[in-house]
């Protein structure tokens, strides 16, 4: 019997492009077990073609702060994943259905390939998710770059910090940023507002 874990493992992988013959490697599951979770969960399967290409990416497409680069990193430390531990790597974005368009933008920059899969409702991260689509892309490069400008650890960098382009990738992913005591309020998170702090005392100087 499946645990939750390679119930939703599976659609996960499949969307991000993997076969189901990895799938099954990965999960130690057979593909038919696997081909029939995702039939369960609606999922239209790929032919065998599609699986077989080689998808591209620009990996060197965060390595200079541009605005369009600055923007999407933004997105990026607001709403998306990135793994890395020095031999593979992995950017991923999940968003709702009604903006896959914003995902596809984002293929665009990067000048991916990939896959924009479909994922269905389901407990992703410990909530529950309303249907949605997602990408997710192997790169050792672009993953340890984004590790490198702050997106868990560490300061952030300070050229991300005086861009307005970051600020709105970062609202655009995940809603309002304010300061308490300036002016307006959702706060995104402890360490942007930090990071929002110093651009408030550096305008004042």
């Amino acid at each position: 019997m499946l645990t939750d874990y390679q119930k939703v493992r599976i659609v996960e992988l499949y969307a991000s492009g993997e076969s189901t013959l990895k799938i099954g490697r990965l999960l130690q599951l057979s593909p038919t077990t696997v081909n029939r979770q995702l039939h369960r969960f609606g999922v239209t399967l790929r032919e065998p073609r599609e699986t077989s290409t080689r998808c591209q990416v620009r990996h060197d497409a965060f390595d200079e702060i541009s605005q369009d680069a600055a923007y999407w990193i933004g997105f990026l430390f607001a709403d998306g994943s990135v793994s890395s531990d020095g031999q593979s790597g992995r950017v991923s974005v999940r968003v709702s259905e009604r903006d896959r368009n914003q995902l596809v933008k984002f293929r665009t920059f990067l000048g991916s390939t990939h896959k924009v899969g479909n994922a269905p409702a389901g407990n992703y991260g410990g909530y529950r998710s309303k249907p949605s689509v997602r990408i997710s892309i192997p790169s050792v490069r672009l993953s340890q770059q984004l590790l490198s400008l702050g997106r868990y650890q560490g300061p952030i960098n300070d050229l991300l910090i005086q861009s307005s382009d970051f600020w709105r990738g970062v609202v655009d992913g995940d809603g309002s940023l304010g300061i308490p005591g300036v002016g307006v309020c959702i706060l995104w998170a402890r360490r942007l507002t930090q990071a929002a702090r110093s651009i408030f005392a550096l305008s004042q100087e």
